[in-house]
């Protein structure tokens, strides 16, 4: 069983800090999973990322188009940071039946795969429009 880690020193000691995670919203679980290296490492509802990249797999997203089936094909990419360590940034969600991108929750802004700094906190699960 994997392990649950809600605070940053539990999710260090699960992961290589010098490589970056994905972390994907899992449905079954209703948490995240995070993962390292193509292999799920944890679990969290609370995670802070530094370096984030937004990424849609267009394939998968039109095989959910297609289908009408969720799959995972969209993650944040970045480096786990302390969460005292950043501000708190903008909400963000993804809805592959009305955008292809990651949107700002706020206004039609689509989040691209950035390279600059970007620090993103997960606190809570709950479904956007």
């Amino acid at each position: 069983m994997k392990t649950i880690a809600n605070n940053y020193l539990e999710q260090l000691a699960c992961i290589n800090p010098d490589k970056p995670v994905e972390i994907y919203r899992n449905l079954h679980k209703k948490c995240y999973s995070v993962r390292q290296n193509g292999v799920v490492r944890f679990y969290t509802t609370n995670i802070t990322l530094k370096k984030v990249k937004f990424v849609v797999r267009e394939k998968g997203r039109q095989k959910v188009l297609r289908e009408r089936q969720k799959n995972i094909h969209a993650f944040v990419k970045g480096f786990i940071v302390d969460r005292n360590d950043l501000e708190i940034g903008d909400t963000i969600y993804y809805n592959p039946y009305t955008y292809e991108k990651f949107m700002h929750r706020d206004s039609p802004i689509e989040f691209y795969n950035y390279e600059m700094l970007w620090n993103m906190v997960v606190t809570e699960m709950k479904e956007l429009p």
